[in-house]
C-alpha cells in the first residue's frame, strides 16, 4: 500500500519501507548506508516522519521478490527506482567475519559480500517491529540453493580511509 508520504506498506508483512527503492541513488558501502540510516533516524535526512529505520534482513528483502519475474519486484508494485542491482542486508551468517548477504534485484539470487569501503551495493531501509518479525517468518523463505557463492568484489587495504560519497541525494 503506497501511503503517500514516501512510504510504502506491506500488509502480508507489517513492514514499512521506503518507496524510493534507491534512496541514495548510487551503489555505496554498507557502512555508509547504516550511516545514512542513522541520519534518517536522527532527521538529518527525510525520514517520513519515523526515526526507527534499519537496514533489512535477507529475509525482509526476500518478501519483495517475484521470482516469476525479472527484475524481481513484482509488475504492479508501488515502489519506485527499484534498480537491478545487489542490496545490502543486516544479515551475517555462517561465523563469517566482514561479511552480509546480499540480494540481487534481478536474479533473486543471494550471495555474500564483503565489508568494505571498496564494496559497493545499493540498499533499502525498512521499519518494521515484532509483528513483522513473525510473518517474516511465515512468508515464502529464500530458497536454500540460491543462498551459495561470494560475490567477486576486489579486496581492498583502505577499510576506514574513504570517504562517504558527497553525491548521495537528500
Amino acid at each position: 500500500v503506497d501511503k503517500g508520504d514516501g512510504t510504502v506498506f506491506d500488509s502480508d508483512t507489517a513492514l514499512m519501507w521506503t518507496a524510493d527503492a534507491d534512496v541514495t541513488d548510487m551503489k555505496i558501502p554498507w557502512q555508509v548506508a547504516m550511516d545514512y540510516i542513522a541520519k534518517m533516524n536522527s532527521g538529518e535526512r527525510p525520514n517520513f516522519g519515523y526515526s526507527d529505520w534499519r537496514m533489512p534482513t535477507i529475509e525482509e528483502l526476500g518478501t519483495l521478490i517475484d521470482k516469476s519475474g525479472n527484475p524481481g519486484l513484482p509488475s504492479d508494485s508501488p515502489f519506485t527506482d527499484m534498480k537491478r542491482s545487489f542490496y545490502w542486508s543486516s544479515s551475517t551468517g555462517f561465523n563469517v567475519v566482514g561479511y552480509v548477504w546480499v540480494l540481487d534485484m534481478e536474479s533473486s539470487n543471494v550471495v555474500f559480500d564483503y565489508i568494505s569501503y571498496c564494496n559497493f551495493q545499493r540498499f533499502w531501509p525498512v521499519r518494521g517491529g515484532p509483528e513483522a518479525a513473525e510473518k517474516v517468518k511465515k512468508a515464502a523463505p529464500l530458497s536454500a540453493p540460491a543462498m551459495a557463492g561470494i560475490t567477486s568484489g576486489d579486496v581492498c587495504t583502505d577499510r576506514g580511509k574513504v570517504a562517504a560519497p558527497a553525491d548521495i541525494k537528500p
